[in-house]
C-alpha cells in the first residue's frame, strides 16, 4: 500500500483518490468563488452612497441594500419561489427595528466637546444674524432686560447683559417718599402688571408689543440702572460726566422739584446736582 506522506505528484496518487482530490479542488475554488463574488440578486438591489469631500471630491461607496430591499436582496435557492407576503412582512419587522435604531440614535447624548463645537458656531452666527436687524436686537434687548429687573434677575435672556439697580435709600433718608420715586415705582407697577406671569412667555409678549410700547418698555428698564451717585469713596470722573451730558439733553431741572427749592439756594447743593 501506497504511503500518502510519500506522494508528491497526483500521477502518484491511487484513482480513487485523485479524483477524491479534484472533488474538493472544485469545491474549494467555488467556495472562495462566492466569497469573492456578490450574488447577481443582491447587485440588483444595491445601491450606492454619494459623498461630497472637503476639497470638492467626490467618493463613492458601493455594496448598501437598503433595510427594505433587504428581504428581495437575499438569495434564493435556484427554483425556490419568493413568497411576497413573507417579503413584506419581514420589510415591516425591518422597518420597526431600523426605526427602533433611529429612535435610540436621536435620544443618544452627543460630547460635550462636539456640543461645545456646535453651539459657538451657532452663538457666532446669530451674532452676525442679530446685527443686521437692529428691529429684533431691540427686542431681543428689551427681553434680557425686562426677564432680569421683573422677574427677579431670571436667567432667561441669550444676551450678556446685567443690569444693576442701585438702592437710593441708604443715600437720601425719606427718599422713598417723595414724588418722584411714587412716580417710577407707579411706573414700574404699571409695566408690571402688564407682563405674563411666566417668564418663558415674555418673549412672545414682547414680539406682541407695538414699537412705541416696546421702547417705552426699554426706556423704562434703562432708566431703572442709572446711577448718577457722587460718592466719597467712587473714583467715576468719566461715569459722572456722562451723567451729567444725560442731563443736559434731558434738559432736568432739579430747581423745579418743591421738595429741593430751600435747598438749590446754596451753591454748594447746586454743585452737587451738577
Amino acid at each position: 500500500m501506497t504511503s500518502l506522506s510519500r506522494i508528491s505528484t497526483p500521477d502518484e496518487m491511487p484513482e480513487g483518490v485523485a479524483a477524491k482530490v479534484e472533488a474538493l479542488d472544485a469545491e474549494i475554488d467555488a467556495i472562495s468563488e462566492k466569497r469573492h463574488t456578490y450574488d447577481a440578486n443582491l447587485i440588483a438591489h444595491g445601491g450606492v452612497f454619494v459623498v461630497l469631500n472637503h476639497d470638492g471630491t467626490v467618493r463613492i461607496e458601493r455594496g448598501f441594500v437598503r433595510a427594505e430591499d433587504e428581504a428581495l436582496a437575499d438569495p434564493q435557492a435556484e427554483g425556490e419561489a419568493i413568497d411576497l407576503e413573507t417579503v413584506e412582512d419581514e420589510q415591516a419587522e425591518g422597518n420597526e427595528e431600523v426605526q427602533d435604531i433611529e429612535d435610540e440614535e436621536v435620544g443618544k447624548p452627543i460630547s460635550d466637546a462636539l456640543t461645545r463645537d456646535l453651539s459657538a458656531h451657532r452663538t457666532l452666527a446669530l451674532r452676525v444674524a442679530l446685527g443686521e436687524r437692529p428691529d429684533m436686537a431691540l427686542i431681543a434687548l428689551t427681553h434680557t432686560l425686562t426677564s432680569q429687573l421683573f422677574y427677579s434677575y431670571a436667567e432667561a435672556g441669550c444676551l450678556e447683559v446685567r443690569p444693576t439697580v442701585t438702592p437710593l435709600g441708604s443715600h437720601a433718608d425719606g427718599i422713598e417718599d417723595t414724588p418722584l420715586a411714587v412716580k417710577a415705582n407707579a411706573a414700574h407697577e404699571a409695566w408690571a402688571e402688564r407682563m405674563p406671569r411666566d417668564v418663558a412667555d415674555l418673549w412672545a409678549f414682547m414680539v406682541a408689543l407695538d414699537d412705541e410700547d416696546r421702547v417705552a418698555l426699554l426706556a423704562h428698564c434703562v432708566a431703572c440702572t442709572v446711577n448718577a451717585l457722587r460718592l466719597p469713596w467712587g473714583r467715576k470722573p468719566r461715569s459722572l460726566q456722562t451723567a451729567d451730558r444725560l442731563a443736559s439733553a434731558l434738559s432736568l431741572d432739579m430747581q423745579g422739584l418743591d421738595a429741593h427749592r430751600g435747598q438749590l439756594s446754596s451753591p454748594c447743593y447746586q454743585g452737587a446736582y451738577r
